[in-house]
Protein backbone atom coordinates (compact mmCIF):
# COMPACT_ATOMS: atom_id res chain seq x y z
CA UNK A 1 0.00 0.00 0.00
CA UNK A 2 1.27 3.37 -0.83
CA UNK A 3 2.59 5.69 2.44
CA UNK A 4 0.85 8.32 1.46
CA UNK A 5 -2.88 6.13 1.77
CA UNK A 6 -1.77 4.29 4.58
CA UNK A 7 -1.20 7.53 5.93
CA UNK A 8 -4.55 8.96 5.15
CA UNK A 9 -6.28 5.73 6.30
CA UNK A 10 -4.30 6.15 9.99
CA UNK A 11 -5.55 10.40 10.09
CA UNK A 12 -8.45 9.80 9.02
CA UNK A 13 -9.41 7.06 11.81
CA UNK A 14 -7.35 9.29 14.67
CA UNK A 15 -10.02 12.11 13.60
CA UNK A 16 -13.17 10.26 14.07
CA UNK A 17 -11.71 8.49 17.43
CA UNK A 18 -10.96 12.60 18.37
CA UNK A 19 -14.50 13.59 17.41
CA UNK A 20 -16.09 10.65 19.27
CA UNK A 21 -14.04 11.78 22.47
CA UNK A 22 -14.44 15.66 22.35
CA UNK A 23 -18.21 15.57 21.00
CA UNK A 24 -19.80 12.55 22.11
CA UNK A 25 -18.22 11.94 25.39
CA UNK A 26 -17.66 15.45 26.63
CA UNK A 27 -20.55 17.54 25.26
CA UNK A 28 -22.98 14.20 25.10
CA UNK A 29 -23.81 14.49 21.21
CA UNK A 30 -21.93 14.15 17.86
CA UNK A 31 -22.52 16.66 15.21
CA UNK A 32 -22.66 15.00 12.10
CA UNK A 33 -22.97 17.74 10.26
CA UNK A 34 -22.57 18.49 6.38
CA UNK A 35 -19.04 20.57 7.27
CA UNK A 36 -18.03 17.43 9.54
CA UNK A 37 -17.85 14.81 6.78
CA UNK A 38 -16.16 17.90 4.40
CA UNK A 39 -13.53 17.90 7.39
CA UNK A 40 -13.39 14.27 7.83
CA UNK A 41 -12.57 13.89 3.79
CA UNK A 42 -10.78 16.72 3.19
CA UNK A 43 -8.02 17.81 6.79
CA UNK A 44 -6.36 14.24 6.76
CA UNK A 45 -5.94 14.03 3.26
CA UNK A 46 -4.07 17.72 3.38
CA UNK A 47 -2.05 16.57 6.27
CA UNK A 48 -0.95 13.33 4.90
CA UNK A 49 0.17 14.94 1.71
CA UNK A 50 1.99 17.94 4.06
CA UNK A 51 3.89 14.68 5.88
CA UNK A 52 4.77 13.12 3.79
CA UNK A 53 6.17 15.84 1.80
CA UNK A 54 7.82 17.18 4.91
CA UNK A 55 8.88 13.82 6.02
CA UNK A 56 11.36 12.94 2.75
CA UNK A 57 12.69 16.76 2.95
CA UNK A 58 13.78 16.50 6.19
CA UNK A 59 15.16 12.60 5.91
CA UNK A 60 17.23 14.17 3.20
CA UNK A 61 18.38 17.02 5.03
CA UNK A 62 18.86 15.40 8.49
CA UNK A 63 21.88 13.44 7.36
CA UNK A 64 24.83 15.32 9.20
CA UNK A 65 22.87 16.09 11.79
CA UNK A 66 21.45 14.37 15.35
CA UNK A 67 18.47 12.40 15.40
CA UNK A 68 15.30 13.72 17.12
CA UNK A 69 14.69 12.39 20.01
CA UNK A 70 10.61 10.45 20.51
CA UNK A 71 9.70 13.69 22.16
CA UNK A 72 11.13 15.84 19.59
CA UNK A 73 9.36 13.80 16.95
CA UNK A 74 6.07 14.00 18.73
CA UNK A 75 6.09 17.79 19.16
CA UNK A 76 7.13 18.38 15.46
CA UNK A 77 4.66 15.86 14.55
CA UNK A 78 1.96 17.58 16.53
CA UNK A 79 2.75 20.92 15.95
CA UNK A 80 2.78 20.42 11.82
CA UNK A 81 -1.17 18.28 12.11
CA UNK A 82 -2.07 21.09 14.71
CA UNK A 83 -1.56 24.07 12.05
CA UNK A 84 -2.56 22.00 8.67
CA UNK A 85 -5.90 21.07 11.06
CA UNK A 86 -6.51 24.80 12.29
CA UNK A 87 -6.38 25.96 8.95
CA UNK A 88 -8.02 23.58 7.15
CA UNK A 89 -11.02 23.81 9.42
CA UNK A 90 -10.85 27.72 9.36
CA UNK A 91 -11.14 27.91 5.63
CA UNK A 92 -13.88 24.95 5.15
CA UNK A 93 -15.99 26.81 7.36
CA UNK A 94 -15.44 30.46 5.94
CA UNK A 95 -15.43 29.10 2.29
CA UNK A 96 -17.93 26.52 2.33
CA UNK A 97 -20.41 27.17 4.94
CA UNK A 98 -19.96 30.79 5.72
CA UNK A 99 -19.64 30.43 9.42
CA UNK A 100 -16.75 29.69 11.60
CA UNK A 101 -17.82 26.93 14.74
CA UNK A 102 -16.47 28.54 18.39
CA UNK A 103 -18.56 26.27 20.56
CA UNK A 104 -16.52 24.72 23.02
CA UNK A 105 -16.44 21.48 21.74
CA UNK A 106 -15.46 22.61 18.39
CA UNK A 107 -12.19 24.26 20.38
CA UNK A 108 -11.82 20.88 22.07
CA UNK A 109 -11.55 18.94 19.00
CA UNK A 110 -9.24 21.26 17.07
CA UNK A 111 -6.60 20.38 20.28
CA UNK A 112 -7.56 17.08 20.70
CA UNK A 113 -7.43 15.50 16.92
CA UNK A 114 -3.80 16.34 16.36
CA UNK A 115 -2.58 14.86 19.55
CA UNK A 116 -4.82 11.25 18.62
CA UNK A 117 -2.84 11.38 14.96
CA UNK A 118 0.21 12.20 15.90
CA UNK A 119 0.51 9.31 18.18
CA UNK A 120 -1.46 6.76 15.36
CA UNK A 121 0.54 8.27 12.64
CA UNK A 122 4.45 8.30 14.56
CA UNK A 123 5.36 4.19 13.50
CA UNK A 124 3.63 4.80 10.09
CA UNK A 125 6.21 7.46 9.25
CA UNK A 126 9.07 4.96 9.93
CA UNK A 127 11.24 7.99 11.30
CA UNK A 128 11.12 6.19 14.66
CA UNK A 129 14.66 6.04 16.07
CA UNK A 130 14.57 4.20 19.68
CA UNK A 131 11.58 2.20 21.49
CA UNK A 132 8.62 3.46 21.02
CA UNK A 133 5.97 4.13 23.75
CA UNK A 134 3.89 1.06 23.28
CA UNK A 135 6.43 -0.82 23.39
CA UNK A 136 8.58 0.77 25.93
CA UNK A 137 6.02 -0.37 28.83
CA UNK A 138 6.08 -4.39 28.39
CA UNK A 139 9.87 -4.13 28.07
CA UNK A 140 10.00 -1.97 31.20
CA UNK A 141 7.87 -4.82 33.42
CA UNK A 142 9.65 -7.70 31.54
CA UNK A 143 12.77 -6.71 33.37
CA UNK A 144 11.24 -5.36 36.48
CA UNK A 145 7.80 -7.01 37.37
CA UNK A 146 7.60 -5.42 40.68
CA UNK A 147 6.53 -2.39 38.81
CA UNK A 148 3.27 -4.12 38.23
CA UNK A 149 2.10 -3.75 41.56
CA UNK A 150 2.32 -0.20 40.99
CA UNK A 151 0.75 0.19 38.07
CA UNK A 152 -2.07 -1.82 39.38
CA UNK A 153 -2.71 0.15 41.96
CA UNK A 154 -2.74 3.27 39.68
CA UNK A 155 -5.38 1.15 38.11
CA UNK A 156 -7.46 0.90 40.64
CA UNK A 157 -7.09 4.47 41.47
CA UNK A 158 -8.27 5.35 38.08
CA UNK A 159 -11.21 3.31 37.86
CA UNK A 160 -12.32 3.86 41.39
CA UNK A 161 -12.31 7.96 40.55
CA UNK A 162 -14.15 7.53 37.36
CA UNK A 163 -16.48 5.35 39.30
CA UNK A 164 -17.38 7.77 41.41
CA UNK A 165 -19.24 10.47 39.02
CA UNK A 166 -18.62 13.83 38.04
CA UNK A 167 -19.20 14.80 41.92
CA UNK A 168 -15.15 13.71 42.65
CA UNK A 169 -13.61 14.72 39.53
CA UNK A 170 -10.60 15.91 41.42
CA UNK A 171 -10.27 12.93 43.62
CA UNK A 172 -7.23 11.62 41.95
CA UNK A 173 -5.07 14.92 43.17
CA UNK A 174 -6.95 16.36 46.45
CA UNK A 175 -4.38 16.76 49.63
CA UNK A 176 -4.84 13.59 51.53
CA UNK A 177 -6.83 11.74 49.92
CA UNK A 178 -5.53 7.74 49.35
CA UNK A 179 -4.73 8.46 45.84
CA UNK A 180 -3.21 12.19 46.38
CA UNK A 181 -1.14 10.40 49.32
CA UNK A 182 -0.31 7.32 47.23
CA UNK A 183 0.67 9.67 44.43
CA UNK A 184 2.70 12.35 46.60
CA UNK A 185 4.73 9.36 48.41
CA UNK A 186 5.48 7.60 44.94
CA UNK A 187 6.90 11.57 43.32
CA UNK A 188 9.27 11.72 46.39
CA UNK A 189 10.86 8.56 46.75
CA UNK A 190 10.96 8.57 42.66
CA UNK A 191 12.60 12.03 43.63
CA UNK A 192 15.29 10.37 45.80
CA UNK A 193 15.91 7.71 43.93
CA UNK A 194 17.32 9.73 41.04
CA UNK A 195 19.45 12.01 43.78
CA UNK A 196 20.85 9.17 45.13
CA UNK A 197 22.10 7.93 41.90
CA UNK A 198 23.58 11.47 41.11
CA UNK A 199 25.68 11.30 45.14
CA UNK A 200 26.47 8.13 44.57
CA UNK A 201 28.15 8.80 41.54
CA UNK A 202 26.94 6.68 39.04
CA UNK A 203 26.96 9.64 36.36
CA UNK A 204 31.17 9.76 34.95
CA UNK A 205 30.05 12.97 33.19
CA UNK A 206 28.64 15.95 35.00
CA UNK A 207 25.91 17.39 33.18
CA UNK A 208 24.13 13.84 32.82
CA UNK A 209 24.36 13.97 36.47
CA UNK A 210 23.59 17.79 37.50
CA UNK A 211 20.31 17.54 34.97
CA UNK A 212 19.07 13.98 37.17
CA UNK A 213 19.41 16.35 40.45
CA UNK A 214 17.41 19.36 39.13
CA UNK A 215 15.17 16.52 37.56
CA UNK A 216 15.23 14.48 41.56
CA UNK A 217 14.96 17.79 43.41
CA UNK A 218 11.56 19.22 41.01
CA UNK A 219 10.05 15.58 41.30
CA UNK A 220 10.49 15.67 45.31
CA UNK A 221 9.31 19.11 45.50
CA UNK A 222 6.13 18.37 43.09
CA UNK A 223 5.20 15.74 45.33
CA UNK A 224 5.17 17.36 48.26
CA UNK A 225 2.47 19.36 46.98
CA UNK A 226 0.11 16.54 47.73
CA UNK A 227 0.53 16.83 51.44
CA UNK A 228 0.87 20.60 51.54
CA UNK A 229 -0.29 22.41 48.57
CA UNK A 230 1.64 25.28 48.27
CA UNK A 231 1.95 25.55 44.68
CA UNK A 232 -1.68 27.22 44.81
CA UNK A 233 -0.54 30.16 46.85
CA UNK A 234 2.38 30.87 44.87
CA UNK A 235 0.11 33.20 42.36
CA UNK A 236 -0.97 34.95 45.58
CA UNK A 237 1.95 35.41 47.58
CA UNK A 238 3.87 36.41 44.31
CA UNK A 239 1.49 38.98 42.53
CA UNK A 240 -1.55 39.69 45.01
CA UNK A 241 -2.49 42.83 42.84
CA UNK A 242 -3.19 41.29 39.89
CA UNK A 243 -5.79 39.33 38.44
CA UNK A 244 -6.72 35.90 39.47
CA UNK A 245 -5.94 34.67 35.46
CA UNK A 246 -2.88 36.97 34.65
CA UNK A 247 -1.96 35.57 38.49
CA UNK A 248 -1.99 31.84 36.83
CA UNK A 249 -0.16 32.50 33.77
CA UNK A 250 2.54 34.64 35.33
CA UNK A 251 3.50 31.82 37.56
CA UNK A 252 2.20 28.27 35.94
CA UNK A 253 3.71 28.57 32.34
CA UNK A 254 6.88 29.41 33.05
CA UNK A 255 7.10 26.85 35.71
CA UNK A 256 5.44 24.63 33.16
CA UNK A 257 7.51 25.01 29.97
CA UNK A 258 10.60 24.53 32.88
CA UNK A 259 9.27 21.26 33.40
CA UNK A 260 9.49 20.06 29.82
CA UNK A 261 12.89 21.61 29.27
CA UNK A 262 13.88 19.51 31.97
CA UNK A 263 12.45 16.80 30.71
CA UNK A 264 13.27 17.12 27.54
CA UNK A 265 17.29 17.65 28.46
CA UNK A 266 16.55 14.23 30.72
CA UNK A 267 15.53 12.28 27.65
CA UNK A 268 18.48 13.19 25.49
CA UNK A 269 20.98 12.40 28.45
CA UNK A 270 19.86 9.23 29.36
CA UNK A 271 18.87 7.74 26.02
CA UNK A 272 21.76 6.40 25.00
CA UNK A 273 22.14 4.23 28.36
CA UNK A 274 18.83 3.50 29.34
CA UNK A 275 16.34 3.83 26.59
CA UNK A 276 13.20 2.65 28.43
CA UNK A 277 13.76 5.59 30.74
CA UNK A 278 13.50 7.49 27.59
CA UNK A 279 10.62 6.16 26.47
CA UNK A 280 8.80 6.49 29.90
CA UNK A 281 9.93 10.06 29.85
CA UNK A 282 8.36 10.32 26.21
CA UNK A 283 5.23 9.38 27.81
CA UNK A 284 5.27 11.92 30.98
CA UNK A 285 6.21 14.64 28.39
CA UNK A 286 3.38 13.61 25.82
CA UNK A 287 0.43 13.41 28.87
CA UNK A 288 1.83 16.72 30.33
CA UNK A 289 1.29 18.56 27.08
CA UNK A 290 -1.85 17.06 26.26
CA UNK A 291 -2.96 17.60 29.38
CA UNK A 292 -2.13 21.56 29.03
CA UNK A 293 -3.94 21.50 25.76
CA UNK A 294 -6.61 20.53 27.79
CA UNK A 295 -6.21 23.00 30.40
CA UNK A 296 -6.43 25.87 27.64
CA UNK A 297 -9.78 25.02 27.41
CA UNK A 298 -10.90 26.43 30.63
CA UNK A 299 -9.89 29.59 29.05
CA UNK A 300 -12.08 29.49 26.51
CA UNK A 301 -15.58 30.74 27.79
CA UNK A 302 -15.35 29.01 31.40
CA UNK A 303 -13.43 29.90 34.52
CA UNK A 304 -13.51 26.18 35.29
CA UNK A 305 -13.32 23.14 32.90
CA UNK A 306 -16.61 21.14 32.68
CA UNK A 307 -16.19 18.06 34.95
CA UNK A 308 -15.11 15.34 32.10
CA UNK A 309 -11.73 17.63 30.67
CA UNK A 310 -11.10 18.11 34.59
CA UNK A 311 -11.19 14.44 35.31
CA UNK A 312 -9.18 13.56 32.00
CA UNK A 313 -6.11 16.00 33.63
CA UNK A 314 -6.36 14.42 36.51
CA UNK A 315 -6.04 11.29 35.34
CA UNK A 316 -3.09 12.23 32.71
CA UNK A 317 -1.51 13.68 36.31
CA UNK A 318 -1.50 10.13 37.83
CA UNK A 319 -0.24 8.52 34.78
CA UNK A 320 2.39 11.18 34.27
CA UNK A 321 3.40 10.24 38.53
CA UNK A 322 3.61 6.49 37.34
CA UNK A 323 5.74 7.47 34.24
CA UNK A 324 7.99 9.09 36.03
CA UNK A 325 8.33 6.60 38.64
CA UNK A 326 8.89 3.73 36.85
CA UNK A 327 12.06 6.26 34.76
CA UNK A 328 12.96 6.50 38.05
CA UNK A 329 13.43 2.75 38.76
CA UNK A 330 14.68 2.33 35.10
CA UNK A 331 17.25 4.45 35.33
CA UNK A 332 18.55 2.52 38.85
CA UNK A 333 18.82 -0.81 37.17
CA UNK A 334 20.67 0.65 33.84
CA UNK A 335 23.06 2.37 36.39
CA UNK A 336 24.32 -0.12 38.40
CA UNK A 337 27.71 0.13 36.73
CA UNK A 338 29.01 3.62 36.41
CA UNK A 339 27.56 5.72 33.01
CA UNK A 340 30.55 6.24 31.63
CA UNK A 341 30.75 10.14 29.15
CA UNK A 342 29.30 9.45 25.76
CA UNK A 343 30.88 10.79 23.03
CA UNK A 344 28.85 12.99 21.14
CA UNK A 345 26.19 14.16 23.74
Amino acid sequence: MPTLLRVWLVLVVAYLAASIVTFYLGAGYLALSNQFWVGVSVIPAVQGIVLVLLGVVLQRRRADRRELTGTERLTRTWLVLFVVNLLSDLTIGVVGFDLVDLRFEAVAQRLIVPWLQALAIIPWLGISRHTLPYRTLPDLLRKQPFLTLFFLADSIFLVSSWLRGVAYPAALSEAWRPAGVYNGVKAVIAGGLMLGLVLGGRFERRRTGTWVAIMAIGLAVYGSTYFVNWLSLLPDLLFPGLPLLYRWQLVYVPLFVACLAVLWKIEHECEPFSKVCAGMLEIVTLIALVNANIVMLGLFNRPQLPAFWERIVHTGGLLAIAGLWAAACRLYQDTRTKVPAVRGL
